[in-house]
Order: structure tokens, then sequence, then C-alpha cells
């Protein structure tokens, strides 16, 4: 299997806005989307601009492992 950096984060953002995960949902105010738009580039969307996402320290979970 071919491994997407920008899809594994772009995973692992999406489940932690989705989920809501308290240790780090902070980080992704006002991020309305993430996309990974091939294997090397990540685009994350936001209705106004969040310098704080950038400290995020986040572990990316790897999608083929933990894809439901």
């Amino acid at each position: 299997m071919c491994r997407s950096p920008a899809r594994d984060i772009a995973f692992t953002y999406t489940l932690i806005l989705t989920t809501q995960h308290w240790s780090y949902y902070q980080y992704f105010t006002n991020v309305t989307q993430v996309e990974a738009t091939d294997a090397n580039t990540l685009v994350i969307h936001t209705s106004k601009p969040n310098a704080g996402m950038l400290a995020a320290n986040v572990p990316i979970l790897p999608e083929h492992i933990w894809q439901a």
C-alpha cells in the first residue's frame, strides 16, 4: 500500500474535528474542512485565520490502520 502523508494528516485532523477530542480540538478553532489534494499536499479550510493551529502537537494516525 502506498503511504500518503497528506491523507494521514487529513484523516487525523478530520477525526479530531468530528469527535471534538478534548486534547486537540482547541487547536482547530474555525477549521471547517481538511483535505488531501494529493499524496503530499494538505489543504486546511478555515472560516477565519487561526495561528494557534500551527502550534498543534498532534500525533498523526495512519489512515490505513485506523480507518473504520
